[in-house]
């Protein structure tokens, strides 16, 4: 134990405690709620037993006691309950890059003032229609925003906001109302700093595409990086050049390093008094750190730096410095300072990549030379960390060996170049020349790699499988990239299978089974069967960028192994129901598609069996004509057995009483998804009673500006004798309807409740 300095008969090995310390944060991290400190006495126990794994348990205790400690803070570190949804004055300073938005600004601002002590530190912030000067860094403002506790939308398979909030030590959201400057509220050098070299950037490469990429090398700010760019760099396995880490520190320290020991050399008193080598490192070192620094000091560039740290302290002490070792301490120093980093795709690529790196530079691969051995490690590395990039992504990119291969050593002249044209950016002729020569390299590469995106089988696409094909698949992974020789290494192969063909759960003939996704303020309705799957409208889509199609549904049905939609239907034209179907359209394949906008929109009478499941569609008549798109909305209703569900759109009162008037008696179901959100334009008496739902199931945003649904609408489903559920309150809710009943419908945020998950509040009230 080099870096500790235990003895070797104390059997306690750096790399068996960083593992045992990341099992404590695990066990915290994955909990649903927040387990008692008192736990860690289990683990601490076994230290007072003399025996070889007491170290372990030491480590596995101070790993929980560190999780715990951070989860109790940022869970304390929330707004309160009684400041939800309400607008609060407070002066504080921008402590981010502002990002900008299609109409909106989005920064990180931290409160320093305002006469309310209850407010998080750090609070996210969109700003709408904003017209003034660009937001920068640093800067004070004294402003009033209407904020929310954390709070994200809860789907299976879906992205958890909530939790990449927690993650940030975010502890609210909201928007900006009003707001004025204010003098400067603190120093923030670094923030400043950063700021000032983004605008100088900026400004030197205008328009040009590579703007966003040359940015991300330089200061960390990723944000100008399109959508499309982010599909060519994944398609081709390339994002990681993009993202500051092991490789960028590396080269800018590797860089350094030499360069100071060849100048040292020149200078025999400075010699006599540093050695060449020392003085190199403590360059390497400084530089490392000052590129992490102006990086923002993400995660991945955080374990490079503290890689870097203890390397280079080996050389500064003369000791020696085993590689594992350090990637050990790095992992233990990540997780004190922070633990719930293991949340992040980022900590797990990083150290196993890393990880894969040491374990086939120890020669335990067969050896080649020049690029056939470079091809094998881009090789051994889409191996080792398929199972990861499958698992986060549902993606792995083929096209990586080859565009890593060529790209890697370019990228070992440019990530300098591009920094020197930084450093020279106050001599414009020769720093903005140098930069606009770099962005102008960049875009032949990026062309390259749009070619590359597009030939055949350059990115496998798989659905995210469960936990254990996962670990099946870590397992196939590390036979294949044992030595040669080893007998049945077609095993690896095998145990692969199950992640890259996930097998879809089937439900039984005669089974629909019905989710109402969380989307917010708006619908969309996944209804599958035995081999069929439909959609019932597609959710929202803002300018702000939120697409549920894109975020929701398409997550979902990857989620559910679907890879075809049998029949997606639009009810009507507004928004908040079709705004996500470009996205669905252009992820999924659809056989066929019912739209008003099109040449097939939904007609009274039509009607279809899957799987002994009846559908049928009660509204709109086709010679009916409605004054608003509301009350022209499709009605499906999904019945099997003596059991049905109705979906009813955003009908209205016109509407329902059309419906009781030409098809009361198909009306009739035991789940209803409630009309128009739960307003009070629909939902008549008559039409409730007509339909006598056991199940009241109403799609709604979160304290959404409409109040929906309306107390006095509740409660008439209440006196109905209907159970009323939202997804604003339980998330996605699915019910499953079969000729023997239907099941309690399920709440996505109840049933998979996370430690960083809001508690529901209490069942809607009229």
């Amino acid at each position: 134990m080099a870096f500790i300095g235990w003895r070797a008969g104390a059997r306690a090995d750096t790399r068996y405690l960083a593992l045992a310390f990341l099992a404590g944060v695990l066990a915290v991290f994955e909990a649903p709620v927040l387990w008692s400190p008192w736990w860690a006495l289990v683990p601490l126990a076994a230290v007072l037993v003399p025996w070889r794994g007491r170290w372990i348990c030491l480590f596995l205790a101070l790993g929980f006691l560190c999780a715990w400690a951070h989860a109790a803070y940022r869970l304390a570190d929330r707004l309160p309950q009684s400041l939800d949804g309400h607008t609060v004055a407070a002066t504080g300073i921008v402590d981010s890059l502002p990002q900008a938005r299609p109409g909106r600004e989005l920064f990180v601002f931290h409160p320093t003032g305002g006469g309310i002590n209850a407010l998080p530190r750090l609070v996210r912030l969109s700003w709408y229609d904003y017209t003034g000067p660009p937001l920068r860094a640093g800067q004070c403002w004294r402003l009033a925003a209407k904020l929310h506790a954390p709070r994200g939308l809860r789907n299976p398979g879906g992205y958890d906001y909530a939790g990449w909030l927690f993650r940030q030590g975010i502890g609210a959201s909201g928007y900006v109302r009003h707001a004025r400057p204010c003098a400067a509220g603190g120093w923030h050098p670094l923030l400043r700093v950063r700021q000032r070299i983004r605008d100088a950037v900026a400004h030197t490469l205008g328009a040009s595409p590579m703007r966003g990429v040359v940015l991300a090398l330089t200061v960390g700010d990723r944000s100008g990086i399109s959508r499309a760019q982010w599909r060519t760099l994944r398609a081709t396995g390339t994002s990681h050049l993009v993202a500051i880490s092991g490789l960028h520190i590396g080269i800018v320290a590797g860089a350094v390093y030499m360069l100071v020991r060849w100048l040292w050399a020149w200078f025999p008193g400075l010699c006599l008094r540093v050695a060449a080598p020392r003085a190199a490192a403590l360059g390497a070192l400084g530089s490392g750190w000052l590129y992490a620094l102006l990086a923002g000091l993400s995660l991945p560039t955080e374990r490079a730096v503290i890689m870097l740290s203890v390397a280079m302290a080996a050389v500064l002490f003369g000791r020696t410095a085993r590689p594992s070792s350090a990637l050990a301490l790095a992992l233990l120093a990540v997780l004190v300072a922070k633990p719930f980093a293991v949340g992040s795709a980022g900590f797990w690529l990083s150290f196993g990549a890393v990880a894969c790196l040491l374990y086939l530079l120890t020669g335990r691969v067969a050896k080649a030379r020049g690029w056939r051995a470079w091809l094998g490690i881009q090789g051994a590395l889409l191996v080792a960390l398929a199972p990861l990039t499958l698992a986060w992504f549902e993606q792995m990119s083929l096209a990586a060996p080859l565009a890593n291969t060529v790209l890697i050593p370019l990228f070992g002249v440019l990530v300098p170049a591009v920094l020197l044209g930084v450093l020279l950016l106050p001599v414009p002729w020769l720093g903005g020349h140098l930069l606009l020569a770099c962005a102008w390299v960049l875009a032949w590469l990026y062309r390259g790699l749009e070619a590359l995106s597009q030939l055949p089988y350059a990115s496998l696409h798989a659905p995210g499988g469960s936990a254990l094909a996962v670990a099946l698949a870590f397992a196939g992974a590390a036979i294949l990239l044992m030595p040669r020789g080893l007998p049945a290494r077609w095993l690896g192969v095998v145990l692969c299978l199950p992640l890259l063909l996930p097998g879809r759960a089937e439900l039984p003939r005669g089974v629909a089974q019905l989710t109402v996704l969380d989307v917010g303020q708006g619908l969309a309705v996944a209804i599958r069967t035995r081999r069929h799957a439909a959609l019932f409208d597609a959710g929202p889509a803002y300018r702000g960028g939120f697409d549920a199609g894109r975020s929701v549904v398409v997550p979902y049905f990857r989620w559910a192994h679907v890879r075809r939609i049998d029949r997606l239907i639009v009810s009507h034209n507004d928004r908040d129901h079709r705004g996500g179907l470009g996205a669905v359209l252009k992820r999924l394949r659809v056989s066929r598609l019912q739209d008003a906008q099109f040449t097939d929109p939904c007609r009274a009478g039509e009607h279809w069996r899957w799987d002994g499941v009846r559908f049928r569609i009660l509204h709109p008549a086709r010679r009916q004509r409605w004054h608003t798109d509301n009350n022209a909305s499709c009605v499906l209703r999904v019945a099997t057995g003596n059991q049905a569900a109705l979906l009813t759109a955003d009908i209205e009162a016109p509407a329902e009483q059309a419906l009781l008037e030409r098809a009361s008696a198909r009306l009739r179901a035991d789940v209803l998804v409630v009309p128009h959100h739960g307003s009070d334009s629909s939902s008549t008496a008559a039409f409730i009673h007509a339909v006598n739902p056991h199940w009241a199931l109403i799609s709604c945003g979160h304290d959404n500006q409409w109040g929906f649904p309306k107390a006095d609408v509740v409660a008439r489903y209440r006196a109905a004798g209907a159970r009323v559920e939202t997804t604003a309150r339980l998330g996605a809710l699915r019910v499953r309807l079969s000729p023997e009943g239907v099941r309690r419908p399920t709440g996505w945020r109840s049933s998979h409740r996370r430690l960083w998950t809001p508690r529901a509040a209490k069942a809607v009230q009229p």
